[in-house]
């Protein structure tokens, strides 16, 4: 009978029990293995123990948020050491093991923070609009919408470091002073950045400088002076691709199509943002009923990993209008079909 008992299956109470003893040396996770073998244990034998199940659950629960607080907190220092792709990853964990209300919040705020970013998908444009300049900048509500609990330095780091090419080191380079002028307008507040912006533009001409100050003027309905603003910034930093894509993005709003496409041209033939502006192009041709040129677009947008779910969501309709379902259905199920 000796090895009938070595081999005996735990009971929940000797799970609940190591469970405990786990808790008290700070092994979380360890302890939440052993609460989930105790669950198990319950719900698989002949004497369920309500009393019993209710606690170990309560102790999940617990576990779970413990365990998105320390995330979060790897998440921060994460991103204050400079690693973005390790701070996001700490903040899914996070949105994924807590049940309290605060601490998905705030997971769910850090997550938004990231929207934009290089290995992420951009946010999908409405096939009757342009995609412009909007998932490239902070100019994004869900991009502005920082997390409360990091400092304005923080924050500040969060939003640019998504920008296209040197543009990052280059807002930093700016100062503090313009550091929290951005962090205020892009989270909404346009009155308390626009002195510094002024300050800064009177100092001398900065592309950047311009550019922000364009996305306020955009935001207040004055087109003209937006239009003005851009034109100076591309005008003084052509590599700069936000200035362009602002540009688009005013061109197809106020139905200049025709101005927005040679834009767009301009940097495929130097080689500037091609994924985005295959995209667009695509939007323009769909928009204006010119299939073949849509399609043509769109499908060079596939080639780019980053743009690739959104052209294919865009050719697959057009695909299935001329009948050739099976190229429809295998767009489907290699960039759409794991999609929720």
């Amino acid at each position: 009978m000796v090895f009938a008992k070595w081999f005996r299956r735990k009971s929940a109470a000797d799970y609940v029990a190591e469970g405990e003893r786990l808790l008290g040396a700070e092994r979380h996770v360890d302890a939440r293995l052993v609460f989930e073998d105790a669950l198990e244990a319950m719900r698989s034998g002949a004497h369920p123990d309500p009393a019993l199940e209710a606690k170990v659950l309560e102790k999940l629960v617990d576990i779970g948020n413990r365990l998105a607080a320390l995330n979060l907190e790897e998440a921060e220092h994460a991103l204050q050491a400079g690693n973005a792709a390790k701070a996001r990853d700490h903040a899914e964990l996070a949105l994924a093991q807590a049940e309290d209300g605060e601490i998905r919040q705030k997971a769910e705020t850090f997550m938004r923070a990231f929207a934009g970013s290089p290995d992420t998908e951009p946010a999908p444009a409405s096939a009757h609009a342009c995609q412009g300049c909007q998932p490239a900048t902070g100019d994004n509500p869900a991009a502005g919408a920082t997390a409360d609990f990091l400092s304005v330095e923080e924050r500040f780091q969060l939003m640019v470091q998504a920008l296209p090419g040197d543009l990052p080191e280059r807002y930093r380079s700016l100062g503090e002073k313009f550091a929290y002028s951005y962090v205020a307008i892009h989270e909404g507040d346009d009155a308390a950045g626009l002195g510094t912006l002024m300050e800064l533009a009177a100092q001398g001409e900065n592309d950047i400088v311009l550019y922000e100050l364009a996305l306020i003027h955009h935001r207040r309905g004055d087109d003209r002076e937006c239009e003005r603003l851009l034109r100076r910034a591309v005008a003084l930093n052509p590599a700069n691709s936000l200035g362009a894509l602002g540009l688009v993005e005013l061109y197809c709003e106020t139905a200049r199509p025709a101005e927005a496409v040679v834009i767009l041209e301009r940097l495929l033939v130097e080689g500037q943002i091609p994924d985005q502006a295959h995209l667009i192009l695509g939007n323009i041709a769909a928009h204006q009923g010119d299939a073949p040129r849509a399609l043509e677009q769109y499908t060079a947008a596939l080639a780019y990993p980053s743009v690739g779910r959104a052209a294919a969501e865009r050719l697959i309709p057009l695909l299935e209008e001329q009948g050739r379902s099976r190229e429809a259905e295998f767009l489907y199920k290699k960039y759409c079909g794991g999609c929720r």
